[in-house]
């Protein structure tokens, strides 16, 4: 089943400056608890993509479809940004039930079953403890647990992992893996990182240079867990190469150096 179809969406900027063409004809769909990871160099419009399906833009052409499978949601799509986000006057669980307790299901309830998250996430020790006594990493594993227990099937996720270091992101790439894998939730997710898309994804969604539109769609071919290390890592590498070879031109043209 199709839970996401986005459909020649177009996206121009205006400003007395000029016009600037963000999005120019971008198509693609997902299917049900497909993990999606969208690649491209700076200022493509990944984030752009993203804020347009979340609907907290409007495409100026185009068309974007959400299909909500269960009966009780009621949030399209939830977006996880670079910054945590977390309300600082809140503790972990306030935070992880923030978003239940928005969509009117009771305080006591929405608690309940944040309390419950908090304690999977390994995070049980700092149930009430606030944003600034957290890590980076703790923070953004918060954020995540809220994303997740919003009534909704969609998580749209930019580079949420991008501002940790490599052993904290290690951890939370298998956090993700596992909630996603539990909760059978779509995630388009934006990154920088090949190795990351390889490492996740279903599918991973290439976008050209400003303007962005989809240059090709890689399928990724190993089971779950993945070994990029190990049994995976030739196949891997052909993977990281082909998508490399997709994008440097355009990465040269952006940073303007020459091959």
């Amino acid at each position: 089943m199709k839970i996401l179809s986005c459909s020649d969406l177009t996206k121009i900027f205006r400003s007395q400056q000029g016009d600037v063409l963000a999005l120019d004809g971008v198509t693609f769909s997902v299917e049900d608890s497909e993990f999606i990871s969208l690649i491209g160099p700076n200022g493509c419009g990944k984030t752009t993509l993203l804020k347009l399906i979340a609907g907290l833009n409007q495409p100026t052409s185009g068309n974007i479809s959400i299909a909500t499978p269960e009966a009780d949601t009621h949030l399209p799509a939830v977006m996880v940004f670079q910054d945590h986000g977390l309300f600082p006057w809140m503790t972990v669980q306030a935070n992880v039930a923030f978003s239940l307790e928005m969509q009117g299901i009771s305080a006591r309830q929405a608690q309940d079953r944040a309390r419950a998250l908090v304690e999977q996430l390994g995070l049980g020790e700092f149930t009430h403890s606030y944003p600034h006594q957290l890590s980076g990493g703790m923070c953004q594993l918060t954020a995540l647990g809220r994303a997740f227990l919003a009534n909704s099937s969609l998580l749209l996720m930019d580079e949420p992992f991008r501002a940790l270091d490599a052993q904290v992101r290690y951890l939370l790439q298998e956090e993700l893996l596992r909630l996603w894998q539990a909760q059978n939730k779509v995630i388009l997710y934006v990154t920088h990182d090949i190795s990351e898309a390889v490492l996740l994804s279903d599918r991973i969604l290439v976008m050209s240079g400003r303007p962005g539109h989809i240059r090709e769609q890689i399928h990724i071919p190993f089971q779950r867990p993945r070994q990029l290390r190990g049994r995976d890592a030739s196949a891997a590498a052909e993977i990281e190469a082909k998508i490399w070879s997709i994008m440097e031109k355009d990465v040269r043209l952006n940073l303007k150096v020459p091959k």
